[in-house]
């Protein structure tokens, strides 16, 4: 088998030089190619050929040959659903040809080695099947998946062309640098808790002439849309025209260049100073060296200077900065629950009447831009302390810190009934019946109606036997009688 170099780089810096990789390199290929799989489809489950634990879904285009090379897309979910992802970017693989595959291995909470495990597998065994560009590699995820895509991206120099990022950026011990080999598109809804961090991310990147574009959508913490990932393949695409990894198109220039032109006509009667600065200097970022750009450049310059542009700037700077403070404040309290038990139940008490008096705030139809921030910053509190709870305290048997956590994650957020089954789990490996039951209804209440969740979940063993456990289940069941 031939491994291109820069597939061979990714590879070493996943994994070092062992056993593992030089089966790798010597593993068999006589097993189903793409001329064995449906073209123009979503093949939900690709078993990895050297090792069967591993699988993906994945996406060929309907006119794929191997006589040439195709651009891939690795994808990377936060709860390894692979078959969402290829969905979402089913259209635009169509359109542009390229081939999406989505891990149905890697999730967030994975320890480094499954976690290289699966993306591992996941390169070799697409290597082995398909004719890849390996000019045109890009990697892409959503949440803690964008953090794997720019982990993966970071791992060497050039083996990745490029990423998509939904809904955060790079991983706590990677940042960006002069040196980062990839461009890099990142999307992110209005109400995202990491709305701030995505729009610094782009100032740094913008400061250190790293090719990027950043999309907002109305909206929370999700995939983009597909007709987004579109736009976000189109970007990619320019961008390896520019830089020689694909043959320039003129056409397909020309298109999309009309196609932004005209979504600038929209920008303009939106009446958003900001909004319409950020699209004069992408359009110029985006097509500098494909189009002249001058005119855009000097629209954005222009615009830059002007007091409305400084008052917007300044206020959307405020508000990044109070989303955090707000934050800090409420995980500040939860903190003192955690570190101080005897204190914990004046801390939580605090804490709710702190985000009480949030939550009305939420309301506000009189000052929209507070209300936004108060709303990111409780998904933010709520992110941290759910996912510490889980991925941190809850597999190694801290269950006390676990609840903690996540009573503040059900405090700030309490319509998500997720965390009350997680809060549930967490008082029954404690030996907490009465709270775990009292948690499991509550999630109940919030719209778990799947009767073999709870049941599969062996967490629940010691109270299986109990009667109110008995109870909520079988009225789930009676609720939603299996077929």
């Amino acid at each position: 088998m031939f491994i291109p170099m820069k597939l061979f780089k990714l590879w070493r810096a996943l994994f070092p030089i062992n056993a593992l990789l030089i089966s790798f390199a010597l593993a068999s290929t006589s097993f189903a190619r793409a001329d064995e799989l449906p073209k123009g489809t979503i093949i939900d489950k690709v078993v990895c050929e050297a090792d069967s634990t591993q699988s993906y879904a994945l996406y060929i285009p309907s006119d794929y040959t191997p006589q040439k090379e195709w651009p891939v897309i690795y994808a990377f979910d936060p709860g390894a659903r692979g078959t969402l992802p290829v969905r979402l970017y089913q259209e635009a693989a169509e359109k542009y040809g390229y081939i999406i595959a989505g891990s149905l291995n890697a999730r967030n909470g994975m320890q480094n080695v499954p976690l290289q495990t699966a993306i591992a597998a996941l390169i070799e065994d697409t290597r082995n099947r398909l004719s890849i560009d390996e000019k045109r590699i890009y990697t892409t995820g959503f949440s803690g998946g964008a953090r794997v895509a720019t982990r993966v991206a970071s791992s060497c120099n050039g083996c990745i062309a490029g990423v998509i990022a939904c809904g955060a950026g790079f991983p706590s011990d990677i940042t960006a640098t002069s040196a980062t080999s990839f461009v890099f598109y990142g999307t992110v809804g209005n109400e995202d808790f990491n709305y701030p961090e995505m729009k610094r991310l782009e100032g740094k990147l913008v400061s250190l002439r790293i090719p990027n574009h950043l999309a907002t959508f109305k909206g929370e913490h999700n995939w983009a849309s597909s007709q987004l990932l579109v736009e976000a393949v189109e970007w990619i695409e320019l961008q390896a025209m520019r830089t020689g990894r694909r043959n320039r198109d003129e056409t397909m220039i020309d298109v999309v260049w009309k196609k932004r032109e005209g979504d600038l006509q929209t920008v303009l009667s939106a009446g958003n100073t900001l909004l319409l600065y950020s699209s004069y200097a992408a359009l110029a970022a985006d097509f500098r060296y494909l189009k002249n750009v001058d005119e855009y450049e000097s629209r954005a310059a222009l615009l830059r200077g002007t007091k409305e542009f400084k008052r917007a700037f300044k206020k959307e700077q405020d508000e990044l900065r109070q989303q955090q403070e707000i934050a800090d404040r409420l995980i500040n309290l939860g903190s003192r629950a955690l570190l101080a038990p005897p204190l914990r139940a004046t801390a939580m008490r605090e804490l709710k009447t702190s985000v009480e008096g949030l939550r009305k705030k939420t309301q506000s139809v009189s000052n929209a831009g507070e209300s936004l921030v108060v709303r990111r910053a409780l998904l933010q509190v709520s992110a941290q302390t759910f996912e510490a709870a889980l991925y941190n305290y809850l597999p190694n048997r801290q269950y006390d810190l676990a609840i903690v956590n996540f009573l503040v994650a059900e405090l700030v957020t309490p319509e998500f009934g997720w965390i009350s089954y997680d809060l549930a789990r967490a008082y029954t490996l404690n030996g907490e019946t009465k709270m775990a039951i009292e948690a499991l209804r509550r999630a109940v209440a919030k719209g778990l109606t799947d009767a073999t969740v709870i049941e599969n979940q062996k967490d629940f063993d010691a109270i299986r036997s109990e009667i109110e456990f008995k109870t909520i289940v079988n009225g789930l069941k009676r609720v939603t009688p299996s077929n």
